[in-house]
């Protein structure tokens, strides 16, 4: 195994810790279920929501596959030969997930209590506009989008190029749904924010 695709796994391994340990820590020690994917949602963004986790599911599983050489699940095998194996593009890849896992860092300490997976008015939490959220206003979702993009650049294959593109285009579509749902629940001072706030790093996106 190369130290690029071992380091592939590792980021990822990180990434679920990261995301459970904190989702895990809220329960036990504040007793708040952070996982609400689907309420209080229409019945397609709810759909949305709700078939993002499989898909994440199935995106880690096939990384793995590539990485300790195992064969795809559902794709054609042509899907997973490599399209690129620029070593200057690999470095970049791992420069990107760095970054995007500095940024999740950073998004999970900013939450504090107000962690949640998907947004569930009976419960939720403080508007979040300390640390990084100072920067962007979702970093969350920022942070998906570089870990897609960097695992396809240290893979450099079809289907996680193609994964990245779905990864990217879902993520805008939540983002801007949950801006209005943001501006239903904390009113004039989210939109205050939004004001102040890029949705991405640079422009007034």
């Amino acid at each position: 195994m190369s130290v690029f695709k071992l380091a592939a796994i590792l980021f990822i391994a990180l990434f679920y810790a990261l995301f459970f340990g904190k989702s895990i820590l809220l329960y036990w020690k504040d007793g708040i279920n952070p996982f609400v994917l689907g309420k209080d949602k229409g019945k397609v963004n709810a759909t949305i929501e709700r078939l993002f986790p499989a898909g994440l599911l199935y995106w880690t599983i096939e990384v793995f596959g590539v990485c300790l050489g195992l064969p795809a699940l559902l794709w054609p095998k042509a899907a997973f030969s490599t399209t690129t194996d620029n070593t200057s593009l690999k470095v970049t890849g791992m420069i990107v997930l760095a970054l995007g896992f500095a940024l999740f860092l950073s998004a999970l300490i900013s939450f504090g209590r107000s962690w949640r997976v998907g947004i569930y008015k009976k419960a939720p939490g403080e508007l979040v506009t300390r640390g990084v959220f100072q920067f962007t206003r979702n970093p969350i979702f920022v942070f998906i989008d570089l870990l897609f993009i960097g695992i396809w650049m240290v893979l450099g294959n079809f289907f996680f190029l193609l994964a990245a593109s779905i990864a990217v285009a879902v993520m805008d579509y939540q983002i801007r749904q949950e801006e209005e749902y943001l501006s239903c629940l904390y009113g004039e001072s989210y939109r205050v924010y939004k004001a102040k706030v890029n949705r991405y790093f640079g422009g007034r996106l």
